[in-house]
């Protein structure tokens, strides 16, 4: 039989030797978990040559002052906008507040006047539609986020800097506030819209003789400042309605509903489920949206699937956050998890600069580690089939074999699964000849995939094309394994995988809706 790379464990090991495969990761004993426990320790101060004991006996929570979090929180916000203030440029400051411009924000008016002009409007139009989308949506989106400075420091938090980027803009505020005040904070912004909404109002009333909302009627020739009075009295109507009624985060609608649960008793992570499962509603609303101004030719259709894209993002990043136990980052539950009572289980999960969570998380991959009860791929024959795979499958372990042939379909199944092995050490990965462990058993039906549980044959998979073909790799053998519930995939990673999937089918329908429109235009021109 021809020897096939990952057949035998000789195979592995040569391999190893010539640094092909990673070597195998050995049960580390106690000792020496506590000892790379104190290294981790020392390498992150103030806790610099701190024993265990030390760590354990000592009152974390006592030791966090306010400018450290202060700084925490400063980091955290720095972050979020690290990408987005890489290509920004610093445009001055306004009541101390430093205004950082986005470079793609005068794009997006050039954008609006080169589509107004290719339509083949007159330039009167073009300039319309530049100062719009310009220098006057400018002055309104840094007016709002004025708003919401103006308040954060009348409540006592401070105000980073502001963003202004196509999407409209960012105003980081540090500090912690109480439900209460945050409210003040998120409402302040949408207020704003009001006395400009006035201001349009009493203009275009000078103007024009009357206060509407339509165009109809109306020539660009005779009526240029009219038609600009109109449009940002509508732009600021959206603005209003949009962060007001959407309970996306991090718009503002969200932040005033996590305020009345906060304030009605939730405590942060249920009020943080609470926001993530509205912001996945409101962000099908935007996706409709963005299909809706693709199949209509909007000219803000683009800018409705890069809105859509980073609320979802933001709303990830506020999911990541609830499951890592760092609410306290977010001014919007610092006030609130602070004043909560320490957990017994979360010492280590305490923020200290990024230090603790450190420590805990390797921590537990050396303890992982150290109860990894496989960890490498095992060769099976017939006789010990029953003690190896039924009776080890008892008390709900997962013991998968992999029956195979010198076949070229099973190859590329090989190392993928040899590596799988060593990716799950909790779960128990076999391999075997398909004709010495199962009497006559089909060449043609190889590879195949028998997982046990609690002494009973689970699942069956035939084939390579349920594994990812023959580019298998074992990211894809963790997808069907994770899809299969054999390992536990983490909460993130189910998210990211159903917004992708809920993207993909997005742009699979819209690509199929504009190649219809595109033949039935074809075919009545015809």
């Amino acid at each position: 039989m021809a020897l096939c790379p990952g057949d035998t464990t000789e195979w592995d090991d040569i391999q190893r030797k010539f640094g092909n495969l990673p070597p195998l990761e050995k049960e580390v004993p106690q000792r020496d978990l506590d000892q790379a426990t104190v290294e981790a320790v020392e390498k992150y101060d103030p806790l610099a040559r701190r024993s265990l004991e030390e760590l354990h006996a000592s009152e974390l929570e006592d030791e966090l002052d306010d400018d450290l979090l202060a700084r925490y929180r400063r980091r955290r916000l720095a972050s979020v906008s690290q990408g987005l203030e890489r290509i920004s440029l610093p445009c001055g400051s306004i009541c101390g507040v430093p205004i950082r411009l986005h470079a793609f924000l005068p794009l997006t008016a050039s954008l609006a006047a080169l589509g107004t002009c290719l339509a083949g409007h007159p330039w009167l139009s073009v300039l319309l539609a530049f100062l719009a989308a310009g220098p006057l949506l400018l002055i309104t989106v840094l007016a709002h986020e004025l708003g919401h400075v103006i308040a954060a420091r009348r409540c006592g938090c401070s105000a980073d800097h502001i963003l202004l980027w196509p999407l409209g803009g960012l105003a980081f505020i540090g500090g912690s506030a109480q439900p209460k005040e945050q409210m003040l904070i998120s409402a302040s912004g949408p207020a704003t819209h009001l006395p400009m909404m006035g201001l349009w109002a009493l203009i275009l009333l000078l103007l024009h003789g009357s206060v509407t909302l339509s165009t109809k009627g109306l020539w660009i020739e005779d009526n240029f400042g009219s038609l600009l009075c109109i449009a940002m009295l509508n732009t600021n109507l959206v603005m209003m309605l949009f962060n007001l009624l959407v309970p996306c985060f991090p718009l503002d609608c969200s932040r005033i509903l996590a305020s009345l649960l906060l304030l009605r008793g939730c405590d942060p992570p249920t009020a943080a489920k609470a926001i993530v499962a509205c912001s996945m509603l409101a962000l099908v609303g935007v996706v409709v949206l963005s299909v809706w101004s693709y199949l209509t030719n909007h000219a803000s259709a683009s800018l409705n699937v890069i809105l859509a894209m980073w609320l979802g993002l933001q709303t990830w990043r506020l999911h990541q956050a609830r499951l890592q136990g760092q609410l306290s980052s977010d001014p919007l539950f610092a006030a609130v998890a602070e004043a909560a009572p320490p957990q017994a289980a979360g010492r280590f999960q305490a923020f200290d600069e990024g230090r603790l969570p450190a420590l805990s998380v390797r921590r537990a991959e050396l303890k992982a580690r150290a109860a990894a009860q496989f960890g490498e791929l095992r060769q099976l024959c017939r006789a010990s089939y029953v003690r190896e795979v039924t009776d080890a499958s008892a008390g709900g372990q997962w013991v998968l074999v992999l029956l195979y042939t010198d076949a070229i379909q099973c190859h590329p199944m090989m190392r993928p699964w040899a590596e799988a092995a060593r990716r799950f050490p909790n779960i128990k990965f076999m391999k075997g000849v398909a004709s010495e462990i199962i009497e006559d058993f089909p060449d043609h039906l190889t590879p195949t995939v028998i997982m046990y549980k609690d002494k009973e044959c689970v699942k069956q998979v035939q084939g390579l094309a349920e594994w990812g073909g023959c580019d298998m790799s074992v990211d894809s053998i963790e997808r069907v394994l994770a899809e299969l519930g054999v390992v536990l995939a983490s909460q993130s990673e189910v998210f990211c995988r159903r917004l992708i999937g809920a993207w993909a089918e997005v742009v699979e329908t819209v690509l199929e809706d504009m190649q219809e429109v595109c033949v039935s235009r074809r075919d009545s021109e015809t």
